[in-house]
């Protein structure tokens, strides 16, 4: 994965040195995807973190 990861970055920094305004077009791509990413991460962690909430305080209430 490590390595997927180096050859796309050589190739995003090829293609931003080669073509400048088809490489601004690629980084406001990128940089939405990312947003997306990042933005669903943390909703799903946030649902967990609430789920495992709940059933702790339903474990720490029935114990006492």
């Amino acid at each position: 994965m490590l390595i997927v990861t180096g050859l796309i970055s050589v190739a995003f920094g090829v293609v931003l040195s080669a073509r400048p305004d088809i490489g601004a077009l690629a980084l406001a791509l990128l940089f939405g995807i990312f947003a997306i990413v990042y933005g669903v991460s943390q909703i799903v962690a946030g649902t967990q973190l609430r789920r495992t909430a709940r059933g702790l305080h339903s474990v720490v209430r029935d114990g006492a």
